[in-house]
């Protein structure tokens, strides 16, 4: 991955979120997100899709901002911030259960957007793209399996809201040689971890922002050499 690539944040719910639900703390309020987004704003930060990450690194201050999931707080409490700065995102949808719940946890099922919603938010500048149809820890499935998962998702993406599904987002974020390879002859043109990762079109690297994160990790987090510190910390 290169040194300075323009960074990309992964969220997952935004809302004040139980620890028994949310054990591993990946929610963040809604108060958080909107001080977030306000310090991008503020400080002079260019958000852009991810498809404008596909070409030569660019210098300047940007960064991408992706959701998983597609959880209802991301329609209710995300987007209405979102909108007021005008701000594009990602959302990676688990297909078969839009309008349902996270029924792959069981032990803390919450709502997820319905397809409607997807819609509004998709008029309104947001990019709807695959988190596979029911979130399955692919590595442990046949090819031919993980193809379906892969295919049917863009395909449910492309009859409910006359869309292209382009990229995607590994349920888990857990991937290897095999899950790359299938995701590139899926059709997708990049599939995106949810952590540390070696930056190639079907690893590409996301840093997750949770509830742990106070305003100085999430500096860390939007600045240019942030991918160079995290690869440091890991070694």
């Amino acid at each position: 991955m290169p040194l300075f690539s323009t960074p990309v944040l992964l969220y997952h719910r935004v809302a004040v979120t139980a620890p028994s639900e949310d054990p591993q703390r990946l929610g963040v309020s809604p108060e958080s997100f909107g001080a977030q987004m306000r310090h991008l704003a503020e400080r002079g930060f260019r958000v852009v899709p991810l498809e404008d990450l596909a070409g030569p690194a660019k210098s300047g201050k940007r960064v991408a901002i992706t959701f998983d999931d597609g959880y209802l707080d991301t329609y209710t409490n995300a987007f209405p911030i979102l909108k007021k700065y005008g701000f594009p995102a990602t959302v990676f949808v688990v297909t078969d259960y839009l309008g349902r719940t996270n029924a792959w946890e069981p032990s803390a099922m919450v709502p997820l957007m319905d397809w409607g919603q997807a819609k509004e938010m998709a008029g309104a500048g947001i990019s709807i793209q695959s988190h596979t149809c029911t979130h399955p820890d692919v590595r442990a499935l046949p090819d031919e399996v993980v193809l379906r998962e892969f295919t049917n998702s863009r395909e449910k993406i492309r009859e409910m809201l006359g869309s292209l599904a382009d990229h995607l987002a590994y349920p888990y974020g857990w991937f290897d040689g095999r899950i790359r390879r299938l995701a590139e002859r899926a059709g997708y043109r990049s599939a995106w971890a949810a952590g540390l990762a070696d930056g190639g079109r079907y690893s590409r690297e996301r840093f997750q922002v949770t509830a742990k994160d106070g305003h100085l990790p999430f500096i860390i987090k939007t600045s240019r050499c942030a991918g160079w510190i995290r690869t440091v910390r890991h070694i």
